[in-house]
């Protein structure tokens, strides 16, 4: 039951055969698998934080020290009562000493708690990590869709000023002949402009999408690969929201990441805790001490033992440091359960936004055809006379804008099914696999066209040449 959204959402992929196999988007996928530096750096803190273990492990394992000293002494005698010595006499001598000690702890609390404890965190840290290859797969689509997207508004923009300046051009014949007031003019004249404007921004949009994208696989792409004209529309399988939140529950990556965070608090308290119990460890140490002179001596000395460490009174710090661990613990617990909450809310408007989008596409794919048949009625209603030059110009900018509607609503519908499978925490390269088939890969980079909106060319804005 875990694992059955990974099968039924690819369902909302794979309801329809894909005409032609693509292979753009899981290429640039697999250039970001090695160019990514949110996903270098995510590797990089991983191997850092399971460094963790082997530290706090090293509390149980032999500490062995080594130690030397070579000193070069002047004794002044004052005074003597040797026969050897007189007042005032200075001897000289060379000491020479050298220590090897082996300390292994029998028992600690506080290494045991810390040992847990690196459990827990190496375990977050792996965690993390998985977060960041699955975040990858989403970022790779997301920015890929974001370009189509403003590739689709430029084409859009590019046809609509196309048809405004067609308008003010018409305008400005018919007020030659007198068929038209200048204030048909002025109108048609200040859609025309608008047009142009929208399209600078457009432009920049698209420039700045790209290069978001480049930051991503490493390199600039100029040309992408649209997606087909008909794509597979599935509603969710199992279609209840309360499935998907329970597999978000089980296999969301940030919730886990949260429950973890409040299971180190927890263990950290036993640590601080900890500090108030004894100790227990084995040393054994052997030295040699060469003192030179008229007195000196030349021993080697062997010692082993037990140490016992019993701490009684640290001036009320630890007593601080657990109620500070303790306040710790309720802080993460308390995010836990807002990260659960959130969750949640997440999995239902991502299984909302599948549903809907669906209906979305289909709407907006009607409105289109709607606007076309709306604007030529009004095209010929103005030229028999009983519409005005403002209904045409309305007409237009209602087709274009229902254009770039439908337009975005095909990438909105492939981002929902991502990013519900994300919150679900199964999405893999698989299912950019699934998305890459669903890509043009005749190498004609346009969308899909409804008549009488001619292809462009996304720099000049000129029509595009014709295929040889």
């Amino acid at each position: 039951m875990r694992r059955l959204p990974v099968v039924c959402l690819s369902c909302l992929l794979l309801g329809t055969p894909a005409i032609a196999q693509a292979h753009q988007l899981i290429d640039l996928y697999h250039l970001a698998q090695t160019q990514d530096q949110t996903l270098a750096t995510a590797l990089h803190a991983r191997d850092a934080a399971v460094e963790t273990r082997p530290q706090a492990l090293s509390a149980f394992l032999p500490q062995l020290n080594a130690s030397a000293n070579l000193q070069r002494q002047k004794i002044q005698y004052l005074s003597t009562s040797s026969s050897f010595l007189r007042a005032g006499q200075n001897t000289f001598a060379t000491n020479k000493s050298w220590t090897v000690s082996l300390s292994q702890t029998v028992w600690s609390f506080q290494s045991y708690w810390q040992l847990r404890e690196a459990d827990v965190q190496v375990a977050a840290a792996e965690n993390t990590y998985l977060q960041a290859q699955q975040d990858l797969v989403f970022r790779v689509a997301q920015a890929y869709f974001n370009v189509l997207a403003a590739k689709d508004t430029v084409r859009a923009d590019l046809a609509a000023r196309d048809a405004f300046k067609g308008q003010f051009d018409e305008a400005q014949q018919r007020f030659k002949v007198g068929l038209s007031t200048i204030t048909d003019v002025q109108q048609a004249q200040s859609s025309y402009d608008t047009s142009r404007a929208t399209l600078i921004g457009d432009r920049r949009a698209l420039a700045n999408q790209r290069q978001a994208l480049a930051v991503i696989v490493g390199r600039y792409t100029p040309q992408l690969d649209p997606l087909q004209e008909t794509i597979p529309l599935t509603a969710p399988t199992p279609a209840s929201p309360d499935h998907w939140v329970g597999a978000a529950k089980q296999d969301n990556f940030d919730l886990r990441n949260a429950d973890l965070q409040w299971l180190t608090a927890q263990r950290d308290i036993h640590v601080q805790r900890s500090q108030f119990y004894p100790s227990l460890a084995l040393q054994g140490s052997i030295g040699q001490n060469d003192s030179g002179g008229q007195l000196g001596t030349n021993q080697r000395d062997y010692a082993i033992g037990l140490s016992l460490n019993v701490p009684i009174f640290q001036g009320g710090r630890v007593f601080s440091q657990v109620r500070q661990a303790q306040a710790t613990a309720e802080q993460d617990r308390s995010q836990y359960q807002l990260t659960l909450r959130t969750t949640e809310q997440q999995v239902r408007n991502a299984y909302e936004g599948v549903t809907s989008g669906i209906a979305s596409i289909r709407a907006f794919k009607q409105a289109v055809k709607s606007s076309q048949t709306a604007l030529k009625s009004t095209q010929i209603g103005f030229r028999v006379g009983i519409q005005t030059e403002i209904d045409v110009l309305t007409a237009q900018q209602n087709l274009y804008n229902a254009l770039k509607n439908y337009y975005q609503s095909r990438y909105d519908y492939i981002n929902s099914v991502l990013t519900l499978k994300q919150l679900a925490g199964h999405l893999t390269q698989a299912d950019l696999v699934e998305v890459d088939n669903l890509l043009s890969s005749d190498g004609n980079d346009t969308p899909p066209q409804f008549p009488g909106l001619p292809e462009r060319d996304m720099t000049t804005g000129a029509p595009a040449a014709p295929a040889s």
